[in-house]
């Protein structure tokens, strides 16, 4: 076999290349692939258009179009349903369509999952008839280039407008699910637009639309499906003998396909790109240093030369070197001679590199030789607390691990100062971890995971000790200090608004941004502004309060696309994405609030926030009353492109020249982001009752 070897710079990485002249293949083109076509809807009815055309009729009449144009083409089809009662027709019907849809797909294996439908907006716009494509969120590589081909050749055959200028990921669940195989659902048309029911109708336009996602479809295989295996480490394996595994791949092209892109494949570990070597189509990296104990993840992209990426291969695995070191420490290390002191006793577990050993391993401690307690590894170290009552001015204190042991002393010598040691808790009991401790005003460190700290060699006298911690109200307490004695404290703090935002994350979204203005007001004031400036202080409230916030910008430079908001929001475990989006209208005198939101979602939540505005500022309410929104809660579909269940707060309307005036004052922006924050506190409230 002959050997081409080639070395280049890609960027700051250096590249060997040693290319193959042969390769096992499989063929190209859509004969042997595997396509599940999902029919959308079933057994309920979808979408339904004004003379009645329902959407689960339509979306299995285009699917056995396709289904056939595609076995004609050589391709393997299994459809989710073959009649209206829903997935796994003629067997049984699945409780849960969606989950049964996933479940066929993935005992399938699939190469392409395509669920169709035609589309319904939440406002019942019967003008609008435009084309969507939506691609699973998690996954930038197959998924989105299926859809790509398929979008193409949609509005290319179908003539119909683009209902967005490219394809969009989302989190349908069919879509979100999908895990191996690119996933794709396909909006082709709006089956409540009249002129378009009047054509899904037909026999020829379904047939018409069925060629076209089959064109789709055909493309995209025709450009060559590139696959990665064989990725080491395995995927959950743990290594015990090596902090340098060699981290190794396969890419296989198929046969007649056009190459593999070199300079698109990428090899990360933890998300940082590495450099590798390229035999042929063997990926191999051997770390430059070991590895840390604990948990690594390997991720491999390329692409072929036209484009079509291969489905990332991950890894996750799990480095655990036995321990080689221990170090043992006291803080404090002198102490009072009164033995009231409770010490906390660290010992620091490191492998053969030097690295943090992983998590529990077993340390047990001693002191004057007498075992008093042991405690598991976390990131390398295990610690425990100690009652510091010495039997002797000097006591030896010793950690061991395995056959590894260290020494080290605790100090009873302060006969002439005194020292305070504190915990931090809720009433509860519940530690407080990263406190701030002042003593007279001075910041001197925070509380340990345990709420614990201390303060030593103090001389005799009364401190003012101050406690702060956002999401808990500051505490100030005189503490007195007395020579050789050891100041005990438990301290408690009381949560703000009864800690309803403990543990929350919150996304805001200061609508617009950069080169987009957003609404503009008389005298040029932009609600891209105005967003960021109520943005900003209501993150300043929640944070305090002590919720987490994320902020998709905090200025007018780092931007996010609609597409990465997406993403942000799926990959996030976050309790609410929260536009703020200062509107206009085309009648100047007019100022009005309105909160949109997802169809069915937040409903109760919105109309918290809506109430909270409205009881402030007293602005009516936007004037629209009818099946999809009222009392100014609007439906709004479109903003599942952005997040799936977030809300569109519009506070109130700056092309109104008495509103932007007031909007230019930052006490009434406070006051804006007050009432917004008060809405939700009392939503979140009442889901305590």
């Amino acid at each position: 076999m002959k050997q081409i070897k080639i070395s280049y710079v890609l960027g700051s990485l250096l590249i060997m290349v040693i290319v193959l002249t042969e390769m096992t293949v499989a063929d190209i083109g859509l004969k042997g692939k595997k396509i599940i076509i999902d029919a959308g809807h079933g057994p309920d009815l979808g979408a339904v258009g004004l003379y009645g055309l329902t959407e689960r009729e339509l979306n299995l009449k285009v699917a056995k179009y396709l289904s056939q144009y595609l076995t004609d083409a050589g391709a393997t089809v299994v459809m989710t349903r073959e009649d209206d009662s829903g997935p796994y027709s003629g067997r049984t019907v699945a409780a849960h369509s969606l989950a049964a849809r996933v479940k066929m797909a993935t005992e399938e294996k699939c190469d392409l999952f395509l669920s169709i439908h035609h589309n319904a907006n939440a406002q019942a716009d019967r003008s609008v008839n435009q084309i969507e494509v939506f691609y699973n969120i998690y996954d930038f590589g197959p998924s989105k280039d299926a859809a790509q081909y398929i979008y193409d050749s949609l509005v290319n055959e179908l003539h119909i407008p683009k209902g967005y200028p490219t394809v969009m990921p989302a989190e349908y669940y069919v879509l979100r699910k999908a895990v191996g195989y690119p996933a794709v659902l396909g909006e082709a048309a709006f089956i409540i637009n009249p002129q378009a029911e009047l054509l899904l109708r037909t026999e020829e336009y379904q047939q018409k639309e069925a060629k076209a996602y089959f064109e789709g479809i055909k493309r995209y295989f025709d450009a060559g499906i590139l696959t990665i295996t064989k990725l080491q480490p395995a995927d959950g394996e743990i290594l015990t003998d090596t902090a340098l595994p060699r981290i190794s791949a396969e890419l296989t092209e198929e046969k007649g396909g056009p190459g593999i892109d070199i300079d698109s494949i990428q090899v990360k570990l933890d998300e940082k790109p590495v450099s590798f070597q390229l035999r042929g189509n063997k990926i191999n990296y051997i770390p430059e240093k070991p590895l840390t104990n604990g948990e690594h993840t390997i991720t491999i992209d390329a692409r072929n030369k036209k484009g079509n990426a291969a489905m990332t291969a991950k890894s996750t695995f799990l480095v655990q070197l036995p321990p080689e070191q221990i170090e043992v420490k006291v803080e404090p290390k002198q102490i009072p001679p009164d033995g009231n002191a409770d010490v906390l006793i660290t010992a620091m577990v490191k492998d053969k590199h030097n690295n943090p050993i992983g998590d529990g391993v077993l340390v047990t401690f001693l002191a004057d030789n007498r075992y008093f307690g042991k405690a598991l590894t976390h990131q390398g170290n295990a610690r425990i607390y100690y009652p510091g009552k010495p039997f002797m001015t000097t006591t030896p204190i010793v950690a061991k691990t395995q056959s590894k042991t260290d020494i080290t002393t605790l100090e009873s010598n302060l006969d002439s100062l005194g020292m305070i040691i504190g915990t931090v808790k809720t009433r509860t009991g519940t530690p407080i971890p990263n406190a701030t401790i002042k003593l007279v005003e001075n910041a001197i460190g925070t509380t340990n995971s345990d709420g614990w700290f201390y303060i030593s060699e103090l001389g005799a006298g009364e401190y003012p000790l101050s406690i702060e911690s956002n999401g808990y109200i500051s505490t100030t307490k005189l503490v007195q200090v007395k020579p050789a004695t050891c100041t005990k404290l438990l301290i408690t703090l009381d949560p703000v608004a009864d800690g309803v935002f403990h543990n929350k994350l919150f996304i805001i979204d200061p609508a617009y941004g950069g080169a987009q203005s957003g609404a503009v007001g008389p005298s040029g004031l932009s609600a891209a502004q105005v967003n960021l400036k109520v943005g900003l202080e209501l993150q300043q409230l929640l944070r305090q309060a002590g919720a987490n916030v994320i902020m998709t910008r905090t200025d007018n430079t780092s931007l996010l696309s609609d597409q990465e908001k997406a993403v942000l929001d799926a990959t996030t475990d976050n309790d609410l994405f929260l536009i703020i989006n200062f509107g206009r209208a085309v009648d100047s005198t007019q100022n009005y609030m309105a909160i949109y939101h997802y169809p069915g979602q937040r409903i109760s939540l919105s109309k918290h926030i809506l109430d909270s505005l409205q009881k402030k500022f007293g602005y009516p309410f936007i004037p629209y009353i009818g099946q999809y929104g009222k009392d100014g809660l609007i439906d709004n579909s479109d903003y599942l492109i952005v997040q799936s269940y977030g809300i569109r707060i519009e506070p109130s309307l700056i092309s109104n020249p008495e509103e932007e005036t007031r909007l230019k004052n930052e006490s009434y922006l406070r006051e804006i982001a007050q009432a917004i924050y008060d809405g939700l506190l009392a939503y979140y409230k009442e889901q305590l009752k």
